[in-house]
């Protein structure tokens, strides 16, 4: 304000001055006789009381008198008295669209359906959408059952307003429940989000037919296919989780997920997952390839380098290429082969070196008739000794497992797991 009076009195120093501050004072009184107005009647319609009954009769602003049937309406749940203020900021503006459909709410709560859904479709055919007109036109006509209104005004802030598009989803989600029906309104460029939807709702059977619409699709976008995959897993749908990792990820990725670490660690799905803890911290190794992971010595850490991924019965090799580079402590990292979820396989290596040169190895194991998902780890445990902060750094690159041929192995009834066609 000190600013405005400043800015004020240079101007009325110029030549002219009492012509300017006749304009300045002019404009001042204006404006604050406009938000007096504005602030006046917004009170106005949030007063209750017969006091005010009388004053309202004389109000011809639209805005306000919306206003105060809106009150009347939510307060006083007064519908006579809501419809009179809506059909009288009508007779002012005939399109003030507030009293549109405000007074449309008001008969459908009347039970008068078929004047509510006439008012209705006056506002859908003669108002432009906006993300507020269409949100609530879409609200109207879910609760009178105005299907096509209703599915328009979806679809319309499904593509214009992005803010939105996340309730327009679970809107149409719990409006029609039949994943067939809900896809054919929406169409495939919304079958991704209807599927996280639907995730988000722990609603598995409806989640399959709408992964086999994305996959029919021809693009499958990774993010949701690995958070499909995950829920699966949660759901220990582990035949179907294989499947689905299978089609998203291709026929040919091997058995072992990104094993040198070329692709960015997923830390989802059957990817490469890696603990977040203090005192570590890991990057791509040298030439693109290969993971390196530095212990600072600051922390006693618990750490792990895992993958779970799904494997048939059988006999297998793991094996890769492993460097280490002045490593303190007593707990070094090793690598282990578990059953998730089953019992029969648990098979753990020994503790790497200190300082060891690029050098292979191999650990083989045996995967049981019982489980279907294996995890392989790097871990290093907690230390108990006094000098537990472990330092230096490990290398991991050229991580592999492959199938030991038996004569079992070579049988007709042992097959991938990606080969499997699971029917929902």
């Amino acid at each position: 304000m000190r600013i405005f009076f400043q800015r004020f009195r240079q101007i009325t120093d110029k030549p002219g001055a009492v012509i300017l501050r006749s304009v300045f004072i002019f404009l001042l009184v204006a404006a604050g006789l406009f938000h007096f107005r504005a602030a006046f009647l917004t009170q106005l319609a949030q007063n209750q009381g017969s006091h005010m009954a009388a004053f309202s009769r004389s109000l011809t602003d639209p805005d306000a008198l919306a206003s105060l049937a809106r009150t009347e309406l939510l307060r006083n749940a007064d519908l006579p008295a809501a419809q009179n203020l809506y059909r009288r900021a009508l007779s002012h503006f005939v399109l003030h669209l507030p009293s549109w459909l405000g007074i449309t709410e008001v008969l459908h709560d009347q039970g008068k359906e078929k004047e509510a859904a006439a008012a209705l479709r006056f506002v859908h055919d003669r108002f432009p959408n906006n993300e507020g007109i269409s949100w609530s036109k879409a609200l109207l006509a879910g609760a009178m059952g105005q299907d096509r209104i209703m599915t328009e005004n979806l679809i319309w802030l499904a593509d214009n307003a992005p803010a939105k598009r996340k309730e327009v989803i679970a809107m149409a989600v719990l409006t029609w429940k039949d994943p067939e029906i809900l896809t054919r309104k929406f169409g495939s460029a919304f079958y991704p989000e209807i599927l996280e939807e639907y995730i988000r709702n722990d609603a598995f059977n409806e989640t399959v037919p709408v992964w086999e619409k994305i996959k029919a699709s021809g693009t499958i976008p990774q993010p949701v296919a690995m958070q499909y995959v995950d829920y699966l897993v949660g759901q220990n749908a582990f035949l179907l989780a294989a499947k689905v990792w299978a089609e998203a990820t291709g026929p040919d990725t091997p058995l072992l997920y990104n094993g040198s670490f070329e692709k960015p660690v997923l830390n989802s799905a059957f990817g490469w997952r890696i603990s977040r803890t203090a005192g570590v911290s890991w990057k791509q190794g040298d030439y693109g390839t290969g993971l390196e992971i530095t212990f600072d010595g600051t922390e006693n850490v618990g750490f792990q380098l895992f993958q779970t991924l799904p494997l048939d019965p059988g006999e297998y090799i793991f094996g890769g290429v492993i460097e280490t580079d002045d490593l303190r402590t007593d707990q070094l990292p090793f690598w282990t082969i578990r059953g998730v979820q089953c019992t029969g396989l648990s098979e753990q290596g020994e503790m790497t070196p200190p300082n060891q040169h690029a050098t292979e190895f191999v650990l083989p194991f045996s995967v049981p008739d019982n489980c279907e998902l294996v995890r392989v780890a790097l871990v290093r445990k907690k230390s108990f000794h006094f000098d537990n902060k472990i330092s230096g750094k490990v290398r991991v690159n050229n991580l592999d497992i492959r199938r030991r041929e038996t004569k079992s192995s070579a049988s007709p009834q042992n097959f991938s797991i990606r080969s499997l066609s699971v029917q929902p």
